[in-house]
């Protein structure tokens, strides 16, 4: 039983027992049965709306009917879909079943966190938690803006990349992005001259900074180790 008086609701679509249920935003005080990722209400009662002998049903609830909700803080019983460990975030598949909730990608909408280790297909014992949740990795944003002053700390073991392969597009300071340039054999340029061959070993510079000279294959070399450049 609820200990919060969760709502008996009205379904307005077949609602499997032990399901996550979400509103139906289009009518009062009825619920449907969630589907990928939905924002969670509770959690249908564990048993079908079929009475014992007389009718049998796989459903908690058939469109029309009312069912039971377990709501925020209770503790019940979710089927899952592909199993999960204790201490599980779960959110809602296709079907309202419970799985291990996204650690990449965009915002989850928690449910429910697993109280048991469940294996595949069976009916977990969770506590119903309602949240919303941004993975800490491998999040998709339209656009960040830091503010002045604001600094990207990483990692100093593995490291972060900036594009994880050379056809991601990228571009700096206005630059329209592209791809990791590979293009090569460019004749113009040294000195300004067309030649069929250059003799950059000889050409060196400190760029008007420091004391140490670069010359261009030093610049090439260090652009194709960062990647800038096709190697």
């Amino acid at each position: 039983m609820s200990k919060n008086q969760a709502p008996t609701l009205l379904a307005t679509g077949n609602i499997l027992p032990s399901t996550f249920v979400k509103i139906d935003t289009s009518n009062d005080n009825c619920g449907l049965q969630a589907s990928t990722n939905d924002k969670i209400i509770g959690i249908s009662q564990e048993g079908s709306d079929g009475t014992p002998g007389v009718l049998t049903s796989t459903y908690a609830a058939v469109s029309g009917e009312t069912f039971m909700l377990y709501g925020l803080g209770d503790i019940c019983l979710l089927k899952a879909t592909s199993g999960w460990t204790r201490g599980d975030l779960i959110e809602s598949d296709s079907s309202g079943q419970g799985i291990t909730a996204l650690t990449t990608g965009g915002l989850r909408n928690i449910g429910a966190v697993a109280l048991t280790n469940t294996n595949a297909n069976e009916f977990g014992r969770v506590q119903i938690l309602i949240f919303e949740h941004q993975p800490s990795a491998g999040t998709s944003v339209a656009g960040l803006t830091i503010t002045d002053g604001g600094n990207i700390t990483v990692g100093t073991s593995t490291g972060t990349q900036v594009a994880t392969n050379a056809s991601q597009k990228l571009g700096f300071w206005g630059a329209t992005a592209v791809v990791q340039p590979s293009s090569s054999g460019e004749l113009i340029g040294l000195n300004g001259n067309a030649a069929t061959a250059a003799n950059a070993t000889n050409m060196n510079s400190n760029g008007n900074l420091g004391s140490t000279n670069y010359d261009l294959n030093d610049l090439v070399k260090a652009l194709k180790t960062v990647g800038i450049l096709h190697t």
